[in-house]
């Protein structure tokens, strides 16, 4: 599938050869792709990522009971968010103008989708809420592809997104080119000049909301708890590991583990505030 190409067709049987970045991102599918899940519209960038930070934060709340020492902890939940930063370089005149667009439709999809009412009114439909994919780094681990295949609209990560930061190198500098009426470039001296960055800097802070299940699961009689999604978050598939709870005590070894994992749940349980079993 080709999604970019830096320079258009100079006739209709004739185009110029596409730039190696160009060849590498389509072959591999290393880009970044931005789905607008309202509209169901989407932008992709060749990943010349620059930053990226997957951050996981698990929220605790804290209770005060009389006569304990240490506070109940009551868990409330684990949020994920994605940093990314990547630049948008240009290799010509063309492709600076398609990655100002590219740019100008983003910023569009931060806001909300409106549905016109009886008159002249308008009332907000849709937030603005986003699918993402790049390669396995940042995907849905319950799509129906895995690797670096796949689109955002099918294997995106779904979530909502605080902002794009958009910076123009200013190092790079800018070009002077002549755009038509319709958003092309046109002819010098006829159409008015616009400036198009030459290379732009693009950063955004991702708040995911997953869509399928995670975390670990136990059989109804408690004992062998597994992991739910082995997928996630990368796509690497995790291979199970022998449950301690179910295993027989054949061994010193075995013995210890049982011995270890009852600790840790009486542990366990003194955190969440759960009464001991002990005698």
């Amino acid at each position: 599938m080709t999604i970019f190409k830096s320079k258009p067709d100079i006739l209709p049987h004739m185009s110029l050869r596409n730039t190696a970045d160009d060849l590498y991102a389509n072959k591999n599918s290393f880009y970044i792709d931005i789905f607008h899940v309202p509209s169901g519209e989407s932008v992709q960038f060749k990943a010349f990522v620059t930053q990226f930070d997957d951050q996981y934060q698990s929220d605790f709340g804290s209770e005060e009971v009389f006569g304990r020492m240490d506070t109940i902890q009551v868990y409330k939940g684990t949020k994920r968010q994605i940093g990314l930063s990547w630049d948008v370089p240009s290799a010509s005149e063309f492709e600076a103008v398609q990655n100002m667009k590219k740019c100008s439709k983003l910023m569009n999809m931060l806001y909300p989708v409106y549905k016109k009412t009886k008159g002249s009114g308008k009332v907000l439909n849709a937030p603005p809420v986003f699918k993402i994919k790049f390669a396995n780094l940042i995907r849905d681990a319950g799509g129906a592809s895995y690797g670096s295949g796949g689109t955002a609209s099918t294997s995106g990560l779904f979530g909502t997104i605080a902002g794009f930061s958009y910076s123009p190198d200013m190092d790079s500098g800018y070009l002077e080119v002549p755009v038509d009426d319709n958003g092309n470039i046109g002819a010098p001296g006829v159409h008015d000049i616009s400036l198009i960055p030459q290379t732009i800097s693009l950063q955004c802070q991702f708040t995911v909301v997953h869509t399928h299940d995670l975390g670990y699961e136990e059989s109804d009689t408690g004992s062998n708890v597994k992991q739910i999604n082995q997928n996630f978050p990368f796509g690497i598939p995790t291979p199970e590991s022998p449950s301690v709870n179910s295993a027989s005590p054949t061994n010193s070894d075995t013995i210890g583990a049982e011995v270890s994992t009852s600790n840790d749940n009486q542990l366990t349980g003194q955190i969440m505030g759960e009464p001991s079993n002990d005698k």
